[in-house]
């Protein structure tokens, strides 16, 4: 695979610790929990906890619309549900990359029905030019070329996300 570097782990981490700091602020004494959407948002979870000084509890949820493909189905489906009951809890759901929008927009109807007190989304990337019809997240980290990603917990056929840096694969020799 030939790939060439379009964001450095240090960007990354210096906007990791400034939604960190936003969120310790907005839900100091709130105790949220905070969602991360597997297997891509790991990094991004692992990250941002880290660096967030407030009381919260972690979950983790699996959701599966793309398969080993490049593009989406359009369809979501839950692979593995949430553990930690969310009625009147302050939800943070983390995504890695909004694409289409779909997953957004089905995690916020989703996280609503199960009565939360809030759900806020954010998403360490974004794809410029994506389609998604309003459904974006509240926060977005970085808007990144349309192209196919890797790294970060972007994956290719469940590979790269390890990748410290964002790459732009080029070829896949």
């Amino acid at each position: 695979m030939k790939s060439e570097i379009i964001l450095t782990q240090n960007e990354i981490m210096l906007k990791v610790k400034e939604i960190a700091k936003y969120l310790d602020e907005k839900y100091l004494d709130k105790n949220p929990v905070v969602i991360g959407i597997m297997k891509g948002s790991v990094y991004f979870l692992s990250d941002l906890t880290k660096e967030m000084t407030i009381d919260l509890q972690v979950d983790m949820m699996h959701l599966s619309s793309y398969g080993n493909e490049s593009k989406s189905s359009g369809v979501v489906k839950i692979v593995k549900d949430i553990d930690i009951d969310i009625t009147n809890r302050h939800v943070i759901v983390l995504e890695d990359i909004i694409d289409t929008g779909t997953t957004l927009a089905y995690l916020k109807n989703y996280f609503s029905d199960k009565n939360a007190l809030s759900v806020e989304t954010i998403s360490i990337f974004k794809k410029a030019g994506a389609n998604t019809n309003n459904n974006t997240a509240d926060i977005i980290g970085f808007e990144l070329p349309n192209a196919f990603l890797v790294g970060y917990g972007l994956d290719y056929a469940q590979n790269y996300r390890s990748f410290k840096d964002v790459h732009k694969i080029i070829s896949n020799d």
